[in-house]
Protein backbone atom coordinates (compact mmCIF):
# COMPACT_ATOMS: atom_id res chain seq x y z
CA UNK A 1 0.00 0.00 0.00
CA UNK A 2 1.36 3.38 -0.96
CA UNK A 3 2.01 6.09 1.60
CA UNK A 4 -0.76 8.68 1.73
CA UNK A 5 0.19 12.30 1.97
CA UNK A 6 -1.52 14.85 4.16
CA UNK A 7 -3.37 16.27 1.16
CA UNK A 8 -4.71 12.80 0.29
CA UNK A 9 -5.89 12.29 3.87
CA UNK A 10 -7.61 15.71 3.95
CA UNK A 11 -9.39 14.89 0.69
CA UNK A 12 -10.57 11.53 2.12
CA UNK A 13 -11.88 13.27 5.27
CA UNK A 14 -13.78 15.83 3.18
CA UNK A 15 -15.30 13.02 1.10
CA UNK A 16 -16.45 11.13 4.22
CA UNK A 17 -17.92 14.27 5.77
CA UNK A 18 -19.92 14.93 2.61
CA UNK A 19 -21.22 11.34 2.65
CA UNK A 20 -22.25 11.68 6.34
CA UNK A 21 -24.08 14.94 5.59
CA UNK A 22 -26.01 13.26 2.78
CA UNK A 23 -26.98 10.34 5.04
CA UNK A 24 -28.18 12.72 7.78
CA UNK A 25 -30.30 14.62 5.26
CA UNK A 26 -31.88 11.37 4.05
CA UNK A 27 -32.59 10.38 7.64
CA UNK A 28 -34.39 13.67 8.31
CA UNK A 29 -36.53 13.51 5.19
CA UNK A 30 -37.60 9.88 5.59
CA UNK A 31 -39.42 9.08 8.83
CA UNK A 32 -38.32 5.94 10.59
CA UNK A 33 -40.78 3.24 11.47
CA UNK A 34 -40.34 0.74 14.28
CA UNK A 35 -39.53 -2.80 13.29
CA UNK A 36 -42.49 -5.13 13.87
CA UNK A 37 -41.90 -7.97 16.37
CA UNK A 38 -40.93 -11.31 14.95
CA UNK A 39 -43.51 -14.06 14.85
CA UNK A 40 -43.68 -16.03 18.10
CA UNK A 41 -42.12 -13.32 20.28
CA UNK A 42 -44.14 -11.80 23.07
CA UNK A 43 -44.53 -8.07 23.20
CA UNK A 44 -42.90 -6.09 25.99
CA UNK A 45 -46.29 -5.25 27.47
CA UNK A 46 -47.30 -8.83 28.26
CA UNK A 47 -47.13 -9.73 31.94
CA UNK A 48 -45.51 -12.86 33.26
CA UNK A 49 -47.51 -15.31 35.27
CA UNK A 50 -47.39 -15.28 39.07
CA UNK A 51 -45.48 -18.59 39.02
CA UNK A 52 -42.41 -16.99 37.45
CA UNK A 53 -42.54 -14.17 40.00
CA UNK A 54 -42.80 -16.67 42.85
CA UNK A 55 -39.91 -18.74 41.47
CA UNK A 56 -37.69 -15.68 41.07
CA UNK A 57 -38.50 -14.51 44.60
CA UNK A 58 -37.74 -17.95 46.06
CA UNK A 59 -34.42 -18.18 44.22
CA UNK A 60 -33.40 -14.71 45.39
CA UNK A 61 -34.27 -15.64 48.99
CA UNK A 62 -32.30 -18.89 48.77
CA UNK A 63 -29.33 -17.01 47.36
CA UNK A 64 -29.53 -14.43 50.13
CA UNK A 65 -29.52 -17.17 52.78
CA UNK A 66 -26.76 -19.26 51.20
CA UNK A 67 -24.35 -16.42 50.42
CA UNK A 68 -23.27 -15.86 54.05
CA UNK A 69 -23.08 -19.61 54.61
CA UNK A 70 -20.79 -19.95 51.60
CA UNK A 71 -18.58 -17.14 52.84
CA UNK A 72 -18.21 -18.69 56.30
CA UNK A 73 -17.60 -22.15 54.82
CA UNK A 74 -14.93 -20.76 52.50
CA UNK A 75 -13.20 -18.99 55.39
CA UNK A 76 -13.34 -22.12 57.56
CA UNK A 77 -11.92 -24.25 54.76
CA UNK A 78 -8.99 -21.91 54.36
CA UNK A 79 -8.38 -21.75 58.11
CA UNK A 80 -8.60 -25.49 58.69
CA UNK A 81 -6.87 -26.87 55.60
CA UNK A 82 -3.86 -24.58 55.49
CA UNK A 83 -1.55 -26.09 58.07
CA UNK A 84 0.48 -22.94 58.74
CA UNK A 85 -2.52 -20.78 59.53
CA UNK A 86 -4.13 -23.55 61.64
CA UNK A 87 -0.97 -24.03 63.70
CA UNK A 88 -0.53 -20.27 64.11
CA UNK A 89 -4.10 -19.96 65.39
CA UNK A 90 -4.20 -22.97 67.74
CA UNK A 91 -0.57 -23.48 68.88
CA UNK A 92 -0.89 -21.11 71.86
CA UNK A 93 -3.77 -23.25 73.17
CA UNK A 94 -1.60 -26.37 73.26
CA UNK A 95 0.66 -24.76 75.88
CA UNK A 96 -2.20 -23.68 78.13
CA UNK A 97 -2.42 -26.03 81.19
CA UNK A 98 -6.20 -25.55 81.46
CA UNK A 99 -6.68 -26.63 77.84
CA UNK A 100 -4.35 -29.60 78.34
CA UNK A 101 -6.31 -30.72 81.41
CA UNK A 102 -9.63 -30.31 79.59
CA UNK A 103 -8.46 -32.31 76.56
CA UNK A 104 -7.04 -35.03 78.80
CA UNK A 105 -10.23 -35.31 80.85
CA UNK A 106 -12.49 -35.37 77.80
CA UNK A 107 -10.32 -37.94 76.04
CA UNK A 108 -10.36 -40.25 79.06
CA UNK A 109 -14.12 -39.79 79.48
CA UNK A 110 -14.76 -40.79 75.88
CA UNK A 111 -12.44 -43.79 76.16
CA UNK A 112 -14.08 -44.94 79.39
CA UNK A 113 -17.56 -44.55 77.90
CA UNK A 114 -16.79 -46.46 74.71
CA UNK A 115 -14.30 -49.13 75.76
CA UNK A 116 -15.07 -51.77 78.37
CA UNK A 117 -11.55 -51.83 79.78
CA UNK A 118 -12.04 -54.32 82.68
CA UNK A 119 -13.42 -56.92 80.27
CA UNK A 120 -10.37 -56.52 78.07
CA UNK A 121 -8.17 -58.15 80.73
CA UNK A 122 -6.47 -54.94 81.73
CA UNK A 123 -5.51 -54.18 85.33
CA UNK A 124 -8.20 -52.50 87.36
CA UNK A 125 -6.23 -49.29 87.59
CA UNK A 126 -7.25 -48.52 83.97
CA UNK A 127 -10.78 -47.93 85.18
CA UNK A 128 -9.62 -45.30 87.67
CA UNK A 129 -9.84 -41.58 87.05
CA UNK A 130 -6.87 -40.00 85.28
CA UNK A 131 -5.34 -38.46 88.39
CA UNK A 132 -5.18 -41.79 90.31
CA UNK A 133 -3.94 -43.63 87.24
CA UNK A 134 -1.16 -41.09 86.76
CA UNK A 135 -0.11 -41.47 90.41
CA UNK A 136 0.05 -45.25 90.13
CA UNK A 137 2.06 -45.00 86.91
CA UNK A 138 4.59 -42.53 88.34
CA UNK A 139 5.10 -44.28 91.71
CA UNK A 140 7.98 -46.75 91.94
CA UNK A 141 6.82 -50.31 91.65
CA UNK A 142 7.47 -53.02 94.14
CA UNK A 143 9.04 -56.15 92.71
CA UNK A 144 6.45 -58.67 91.60
CA UNK A 145 6.73 -62.41 91.48
CA UNK A 146 9.79 -64.35 92.55
CA UNK A 147 12.90 -62.43 93.33
CA UNK A 148 15.71 -62.97 90.87
CA UNK A 149 18.97 -64.72 91.77
CA UNK A 150 21.36 -62.66 93.71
Amino acid sequence: MAQLTNDDLLDKIAQLEAENAALREDLLTQPTTPVPPLAGQASAHEKRSWGWTLLATALIAIGAVLAPVAIVASWARVQLTQTDSFVAAYAPLANDPAVQAFVTDETLNVIQQNVDIPSQGRPSRWGCPASRWARTRSAPRAPQGKPGPG
